[in-house]
């Protein structure tokens, strides 16, 4: 699998999150359709997703992927020394390939007509870096490539994920938000997602903070009649 990624903005959860602004912590409201995690077939008419899964021999292209768009979205807002060492640590081959070998570390692919439009990386059982219950699926990083951006992209991932941790028996997703990154957060909590907790994020010697979001989802599928009023968003 060969793919030079150009240009990268991520709409994921952190490992990760980050832009402008401070986000108050406040209960998401609830929507209905396919952000409360229902399948629905107007977007699989538009642009099927093909969601690949990595596996060890993708170590290069997935390295180079990873910091490339944790780069984009985060390089400018943290002190270079510290940076420098947060890449080294999560992203270096010997990590990524430990963590492309643990069972409970799942890493895909998107593709959209064969084109490369994001990744994102889902963690179950004691793999997710909090809860750690065996119904709960973490969504550790979620991106979609820039110039993919606008197209509903991030929104029809999260589904795809959806339908996959019910597949998995999971009752429930969750990620980590930064607390500076608004605009991610904005787009969470239009699929569904509700804020419930807090907790720390070290880059380097910086400790950071993000909130903890969480989706329940259904016991079983449903079609929804159309786009959320928000419409499905990146």
């Amino acid at each position: 699998m060969a793919c030079t990624p150009k240009c990268w903005f991520g709409l994921y959860p952190r490992f990760f999150f980050g832009l402008y602004g401070r986000f108050p912590a406040r209960p998401a409201r609830r929507v209905s359709g396919r952000a409360a995690g229902r399948r629905n077939p107007y977007l699989y008419r538009v642009e099927p997703l093909e969601c690949i899964p990595c596996t060890p021999a993708d170590l290069d292209v997935l390295r180079d992927v990873s910091i490339s768009t944790f780069s984009r979205a985060f390089k400018a807002q943290n002190n270079p020394e510290d940076f420098a060492a947060y890449l080294g640590k999560a992203f270096g081959r010997q990590q990524l390939l430990e963590e492309l070998r643990n069972p409970d570390m799942h890493f895909y692919v998107v593709r959209v007509r064969g084109e490369l439009a994001g990744y994102f990386k889902l963690n179950t059982g004691v793999a997710q870096t909090e809860l750690r219950e065996p119904d709960g699926m973490e969504i550790e990083r979620i991106y979609v490539i820039a110039g993919q951006q606008g197209r509903g992209i991030g929104a029809r991932m999260i589904d795809w994920i959806c339908g996959h941790a019910r597949d998995q028996g999971k009752t429930y997703l969750w990620l980590g938000v930064w607390e500076h990154n608004p605009r991610a957060i904005a787009f969470y909590e239009r699929q569904g997602f509700v804020t419930f907790g807090k907790h720390p994020y070290d880059i380097g010697n910086d400790r950071q903070w993000d909130w903890l979001m969480r989706l329940d989802l259904p016991k079983t599928r449903g079609d929804a009649a159309g786009p959320p009023a928000g419409g499905w968003g990146n």
